[in-house]
Order: structure tokens, then sequence, then C-alpha cells
């Protein structure tokens, strides 16, 4: 999707909760990335899928999809 197309479907500034939103899950990422060889436990990918599955849910709802449908 280019820049002219996410503008078009979000005209003006997102709203402030959706962009703390994406801080914070911009930054559950970054951590993510950070963690060093020796904490990547089964535990560490257990924890990070649950994460990124809880975020990529509130995403699709932000965007009008109903992610159990």
């Amino acid at each position: 999707m280019t820049d002219t197309e996410v503008n078009a479907a979000w005209p003006g500034r997102l709203p402030p909760e959706v962009e703390a939103f994406i801080l914070e899950t911009v930054e559950m990422i970054h951590e993510l990335d950070d963690t060093g060889l020796h904490e990547m436990t089964p535990h560490f990918y257990q924890h990070g899928y649950e994460q990124v599955r809880m975020s990529l849910r509130d995403l699709l709802t932000i965007l009008g999809h109903d992610p159990d449908a």
C-alpha cells in the first residue's frame, strides 16, 4: 500500500489511541528483536507469539475486521 492509499484510508491524523497502539506495538517488536540469544527460550517464543497475536487482533479490529470471523 502506498502512502497515498494509506492517507486516503486514514484522512488526517490517526486517532491518538491508534497512534499510541502503533507505538506500543513497534516498541514490543523492537524488544523482541533486541533479545539476546541466551534469552531465546521456549518461554520467550511463546510469550512473543502471544504478544504479536494480540497486537495483530487489535490491529485487525482497528481496521474494521472481525478477527473471529
